[in-house]
């Protein structure tokens, strides 16, 4: 699991970028799925320790549904809802970094 995509690019983030991330996750506004909340508040709380022995598909599967038999197509399809929404958040950030084109975009918009 510590080659997956999504834990690959939050390895890279610093403490700041991966506490701004869970919080754009736990916006509703962006973010209306309670599993892909679950996933990223997990992730949040080992950060930044993504080895084997935490971030592994059979400890994360229990650790969001532990009532349930292992289902690696679900876990898939949560890992992949999460990955869209890093990509998002992180299009956001460099957006909002980039004053002119915001003050741009904004009068176009009035």
């Amino acid at each position: 699991m510590t080659n997956n995509f999504l834990i690959k690019i939050l390895k890279t983030f610093s403490k700041k970028e991966m506490t701004r991330f869970w919080e754009f996750s736990n916006s509703p506004y962006h973010n209306k799925h309670k599993e892909v909340r679950g996933l990223i508040s997990y992730l949040n709380g080992i950060y930044p320790d993504f080895g084997e022995k935490k971030a592994n598909r059979e400890t994360i599967f229990k650790k969001l549904f532990p009532n349930e038999k292992h289902d690696q197509p679900k876990l898939a399809l949560l890992f992949s809802y999460s990955l869209r929404l890093l990509e998002k958040f992180l299009s956001i950030e460099q957006w909002s970094q980039e004053n002119f084109r915001k003050d741009l975009n904004l009068l176009k918009k009035l």
